[in-house]
């Protein structure tokens, strides 16, 4: 793997993890997302001179840094007496969208990861990128489209389905994001030693 890729999938890596980190006091993210997403930027953009999917995805996590810059004051739950439909529709619509860009992102990463993966010769690494973009694609359309029944449904069983959605999503995710790591500490030697393996 080229040396100059080590501290861009790093950067990509933590900064996603700051993503997911929600630590609010005083109902003020004090992660605020939008550092993670600059940081996911920096680091895709860095390798997009070599894999469009990762230029893509530095693009859109730039616009992700925007877009998210007004959920640091707006809560992400809600008390247990209210349901999430008493919410403002605009608030729901704005959580649907970061929600949406965010599920792009993590398939253009894992796209791009891919591709590096395969530059580098990382043939487990590509396949599991393969595996875990389809995997959490397919749980991102499905809460996507699910979400909506909630005025249709009775809110404690949306409730059940959804959060139960929400936690494979969030497994998902962390597979994912352990493709950058992983392929971070990829070495230099490791194509070589694959092809005399293969002889």
């Amino acid at each position: 793997m080229n040396e100059s890729w080590r501290m861009p999938l790093r950067r990509i890596g933590w900064g996603l993890v700051l993503v997911l980190l929600d630590v609010r006091i005083a109902g003020i993210d004090w992660l605020p997302d939008f550092i993670g997403y600059m940081m996911a930027a920096s680091g895709s953009m860095r390798l997009g001179s070599e894999f469009a999917a990762l230029r893509r995805a530095g693009r859109l996590a730039g616009l992700l840094a925007a877009v998210s810059l007004p959920g640091i004051l707006m809560p992400y739950t809600v008390g247990l007496t209210e349901g999430i439909s008493q919410l403002p529709i605009s608030v729901q619509l704005y959580g649907q969208l970061l929600m949406a860009l965010h599920a792009a992102l993590i398939v253009l990463l894992c796209t791009g990861l891919r591709q590096a993966a395969a530059a580098a010769k990382a043939r487990d690494i590509q396949q599991e990128a393969v595996g875990r973009r389809t995997f959490y694609a397919v749980l991102a359309f499905a809460l996507l489209l699910f979400y909506p029944f909630q005025f249709n449904l009775e809110e404690t069983v949306w409730w059940g389905w959804y959060a139960g959605g929400v936690v494979l999503l969030g497994i998902a995710e962390l597979l994912a994001l352990r493709l950058p790591f992983r392929l971070s500490r990829v070495r230099r030697s490791r194509a070589p030693k694959e092809a005399s393996s293969s002889r």
